[in-house]
């Protein structure tokens, strides 16, 4: 069947293309890849808001930084896994990627 086949993790072309409407550029993260049964999610970078709550609470605890980005940036994937002991390690380090930092320099003329 034509437009089903699954070729961005568990979406398919359209359904991966309707999300990235409404959210702009995805981060896409597999869990057990080498497993039947792949866990995947589809993540939005995250607003200046949930940028700033999970920073205040890094240094803190780091876990619920990371399951701040999680549930706040998730657009496609089970939530439930913010609170999963073996999943939640594998993808906290990744989810720092979601911010692109930008190189600057100061330029005095």
């Amino acid at each position: 069947m034509v437009g089903t086949e699954k070729t961005h993790g568990n979406l398919t072309e359209g359904e991966y293309s309707e999300l990235v409407k409404a959210h702009g550029k995805l981060t896409s993260i597999v869990v057990g890849e080498d497993t039947a049964e792949p866990i995947w999610f589809h993540f939005k970078k995250p607003d200046m808001k949930t940028y700033s709550a999970a920073a205040a609470m890094y240094e803190r605890d780091p876990v619920a930084a990371s399951q701040v980005f999680f549930k706040n940036c998730l657009v496609h994937g089970d939530a439930k896994y913010a609170d999963d002991v073996e999943v939640l390690p594998s993808i906290a380090p990744l989810l720092q990627q979601l911010i692109q930092k930008k190189t600057a320099s100061i330029k005095n003329f």
